[in-house]
């Protein structure tokens, strides 16, 4: 997934939306600040719901912790343009802020995808 190539202004871009996104729900917008690392990135701390969340933009990509939770965009579509990815962060962070959940309601399922995946194959007439 990583080679999307991504603009010098990424970080930026991201974060610009991230923000945009916090306020317009009218929540405390974190304060994203320089890391230093093997890849420096810019991190962001907030607390929702009663859990503390980390927020990582990185130069080829954006993830969030939340304790032993791991959120970032994984659908081909996010990883098809720069905008996509941001767009596809942005929205899922949205969902999440706004009650819901990261995983899309178009999204089906790991098991859910077996489950019809067995379907389909089953349902194949035999040569």
């Amino acid at each position: 997934m990583s080679r999307l190539k991504l603009s010098a202004g990424f970080g930026d871009k991201c974060k610009d939306r991230i923000i945009g996104t916090f306020s317009r729900l009218g929540l405390t917008v974190p304060v994203f600040e320089p890391r230093i690392g093997e890849l420096p990135y810019l991190a962001g701390e907030f607390v929702h719901a009663g859990r503390k969340y980390r927020i990582e933009i990185y130069d080829k990509n954006v993830v969030m912790h939340e304790g032993p939770h791991y959120y970032e965009c994984y659908m081909r579509e996010e990883w098809k343009s720069e905008e996509g990815l941001v767009s596809g962060f942005v929205a899922r962070l949205e969902r999440l802020l706004s009650g819901g959940t990261w995983q899309g309601p178009e999204e089906k399922r790991t098991w859910d995808r077996v489950v019809a995946f067995v379907k389909e194959s089953i349902g194949r007439p035999s040569n």
